[in-house]
């Protein structure tokens, strides 16, 4: 992983096309793309929901969320009241939105006793 604020430019540029390079040949993605990840949850977020093993995050880079998404902090509060009210989780859009899954993604999901949608 390549730390983009503080990290060598020319490491972060050929971590990027080493990226865009096998997205494109394995799995047939060209850029631009967002790419969806699983990972442990981070440190605080457990009071949120303990029976988290791993949740869903949406990962691009800055640039293109400065230029495509509008980012409003919330609070813990607002977090919490967000989590219970019920989300769309991305798994489940699979087909409408035409993402892009490659297999290595529903093998990850059946290691881990997830849902393949």
């Amino acid at each position: 992983m390549t730390d983009v604020k503080q990290g060598d430019p020319f490491a972060i540029g050929w971590s990027q096309e080493n990226r865009d390079s096998h997205i494109s040949q394995q799995w047939g993605v060209q850029p631009p793309y967002i790419l969806f990840s699983k990972h442990i949850p981070m440190k605080g977020m457990e009071k949120f929901n303990p029976q988290w093993k791993r949740i869903n995050e949406m990962v691009i880079y800055s640039q293109v969320q400065d230029a495509l998404l509008l980012a409003v902090p919330l609070s813990d509060d607002e977090v919490k009241r967000k989590i219970e009210r019920g989300y769309s989780d991305y798994v489940h859009k699979i087909s409408p939105r035409n993402i892009h899954t490659p297999q290595e993604t529903y093998a990850d999901f059946r290691k881990n006793n997830e849902s393949t949608l």
